[in-house]
């Protein structure tokens, strides 16, 4: 997939498996200037492991046992 390409990537990885991180590290790439990511996870994801993949937090919030995520690219 062309770098830059896509303006929304969700991201819903099944929860037992290590696989949050590792999506979001080939998402990141994806994104076009402006660009989103929704994601979901079964906890909140924390600044701290975001900020390595240059990602911030715009909206985030619960659904039953699901935490939900609006994430984009950290403006520089």
């Amino acid at each position: 997939m062309a770098p830059a390409s896509f303006d929304l990537v969700f991201v819903d990885p099944p929860y037992r498996e290590p696989l949050l991180q590792p999506a979001l590290t080939v998402a990141c790439p994806l994104l076009a200037p402006g660009g989103a990511i929704y994601a979901e996870a079964s906890a909140p994801l924390k600044d701290a492991d975001l900020q390595p993949l240059g990602l911030r937090t715009l909206r985030s919030g619960k659904a039953g046992r699901v935490h939900f995520h609006l994430l984009a690219l950290q403006q520089s």
